[in-house]
């Protein structure tokens, strides 16, 4: 009846999903599951048990410090943490005395669970809250700014109207005028960018979206000579989307294909009702 009580009690020990380290009052091992070796990165040897719990933790050496305080410190870590270096690993343990009848200290037992998950998890909602803040921290330092640019600008025409028959001041204020639309333009782009997106679902038709957006994408980027070609079927269907965002998208898409092609050859967009594939063909080889 024993020998089963004692099967029973190892079994569960063996079954459970968190790791499980017990050793004697001497230091030998006296039980060690096998999550304890995943999470540890061990593999099992077969005269592990009884021997040195030091020597079969040799490379894990913060956790040879931690048990080796079980039977030193006055108060025993309860729910601490420790992080695993070697094996980008966090671990959050329990470590108790176990105590005979009398209440002396007779070993210690370490539970311990993997953390690195919730760890993981945690790290990115910092991550999301550190974005949050220093994207309204841009927003509200490019509110800041748009009101000094645009004063520039309106107070650089009306100095322009006041000079007009000096050549070098009209071309030094027409300088500035030119800058302050441009940083504008930043600060605008800045602002879309950190702005939370609200799409604005609608009957869209791809085809007003992709008009729009090779004439948009013109006055971003120089189109030269390449010619465009627009192929869809005149039965297509309207789609469920945000025309404003798909056009921003495909606008980018036909500037950065501008740019590529370097002021020649053919760009020919193609839709279908399955899929929109975007081929970029030189008078020579495709792209």
């Amino acid at each position: 009846m024993a020998a089963a009580d004692d099967r029973f009690f190892r079994h569960i020990v063996s079954s459970m999903r968190n790791g499980v380290i017990a050793f004697h009052r001497d230091g030998t091992l006296a039980l060690m599951n096998d999550e304890a070796y995943r999470i540890f990165g061990l593999t099992r040897a077969t005269g592990d048990i009884g021997r040195a719990f030091a020597d079969v933790l040799r490379n894990r050496l913060d956790v040879i410090r931690v048990l080796g305080g079980a039977f030193e410190l006055s108060h025993l870590p309860n729910r601490a943490e420790l992080r695993l270096k070697d094996l980008d690993r966090v671990i959050g343990y329990t470590l108790s005395q176990v105590k005979n009848d009398n209440g002396e200290p007779t070993g210690a037992v370490m539970f311990f669970k993997d953390l690195t998950q919730v760890e993981q998890l945690e790290e990115r909602e910092r991550l999301r809250d550190r974005l949050a803040s220093l994207g309204e921290m841009a927003a509200g330092i490019a509110h800041e700014l748009k009101n000094p640019l645009a004063g520039i600008e309106v107070m650089a025409g009306l100095l322009k109207r006041q000079v007009p028959d000096s050549v070098d001041a009209q071309s030094l204020l027409a300088d500035i005028m030119s800058e302050a639309k441009l940083a504008n333009a930043i600060l605008v782009e800045m602002l879309e960018f950190v702005r939370p997106i609200r799409l604005q679902v609608e009957h869209t038709a791809l085809a007003d979206v992709l008009h729009q957006a090779v004439t948009l994408a013109e006055t971003k980027t120089p189109r030269g000579n390449v010619s465009v070609a627009v192929e869809m079927p005149a039965d297509l269907p309207m789609i469920e989307g945000d025309h404003h965002q798909l056009c921003q998208v495909f606008t980018n898409l036909v500037a950065n294909a501008f740019e590529a092609l370097e002021g020649k050859g053919k760009l020919t967009i193609t839709v279908s009702s399955g899929a929109m594939e975007e081929e970029m063909d030189r008078a020579c080889p495709k792209i």
